[in-house]
């Protein structure tokens, strides 16, 4: 049903990918991403099979916005874990971390926009 919406009804690559992109970073922000991968891993895969992306260009996208959101507040379960190691209240660690969170953000664009940028490693391996 998912990737029936996504293809037909949004029905452009670069859209139905920020969709995704989008629910990915509001569902990393409230589920661990070892969970996230197996549940979306195969529909993101067949969405991005649909549009004719790379499966480890899609998959690292999947990947960092999961990690993204995990820092996120307000569950961002990755957030809380390290605030307890450091000892460290969250709402003294949320404010610095806003402009790494947008870099990343930015960076993921970029990767999405310029799939060498994610590819170039693995084909040189290859």
């Amino acid at each position: 049903e998912v990737m029936s919406f996504v293809v037909n009804t949004i029905g452009s690559p670069v859209a139905g990918t920020l969709f995704l992109m989008v629910v990915i970073f509001i569902l990393g922000m409230f589920l661990d991403p070892t969970v996230l991968i197996a549940m979306l891993a195969p529909t993101v895969l067949a969405i991005g099979n649909a549009f004719g992306f790379d499966a480890i260009h899609y998959g690292v996208v999947m990947v960092i916005l999961m990690q993204v959101g995990a820092i996120t507040p307000p569950v961002g379960s990755f957030l809380f874990v390290s605030c307890g190691v450091a000892n460290l209240p969250i709402d003294k660690a949320v404010k610095p971390l806003i402009p790494f969170i947008g870099t990343v953000l930015v960076v993921i664009l970029l990767s999405f926009f310029i799939p060498s940028i994610v590819t170039m490693l693995p084909k040189i391996i290859i």
